[in-house]
């Protein structure tokens, strides 16, 4: 077993796996990877990388009902750049 951590987040009573979600999130790094997470315009990280921020967009666009179709060309490829708009 590895050496436990010591930091802010030892003591709360939350699963091992929300505990390493906030770490990447106070360091700077996406949630569900170790991705860097996007900048917003205060300075301060948002909480996914390009690619998990735009599969949340989609996720929440599918779920209002906005996207019917499976294979839409209108949310891009996976290498491209994403810009809100």
């Amino acid at each position: 077993m590895g050496k436990l951590i010591k930091d802010d987040f030892t003591d709360l009573k939350v699963s091992r796996q929300r505990k390493a979600q906030l770490r990447h999130r106070r360091d700077g790094f996406c949630e569900k990877c170790w991705r860097p997470a996007l900048e917003k315009k205060d300075g301060r990280f948002a909480v996914y990388c390009e690619f998990h921020a735009r599969k949340q967009v989609i996720k929440r666009a599918k779920k209002k009902g906005l996207i019917v179709r499976r294979n839409s060309s209108k949310w891009g490829k996976r290498g491209e750049r994403f810009e809100n708009g």
